[in-house]
């Protein structure tokens, strides 16, 4: 898989988690995951939020983070594809 089919994978999931509220055309790789800094745009999601993110596209790619990977280290949607990619 490559990393803009992979980008494209984690943006489609981020629709359907958020229930269509933020369309998946809307996000791209460096849309950020989430964000401590108020004026920072975002995607906002929430930490249970980001474990669901990552189960559904280890599902549906059949790649796995590591069991030791701290999910709090990315940021970004490029950041997600490449450290799952790399992984």
């Amino acid at each position: 898989m490559t990393h803009d089919e992979l980008v494209a994978v984690i943006a489609q999931e981020v629709e359907d988690l958020r229930f269509g509220e933020i369309p998946a055309a809307d996000i791209t790789e460096e849309t950020l995951l989430w964000s401590v800094a108020a004026d920072t745009k975002s995607l906002g999601l929430e930490s249970l939020e980001l474990f669901e993110l990552v189960y559904r596209v280890e599902t549906r790619t059949q790649l796995k983070f590591p069991d030791n990977f701290e999910l709090v280290s990315i940021t970004s949607v490029a950041d997600f594809a490449r450290r799952l990619r790399s992984s």
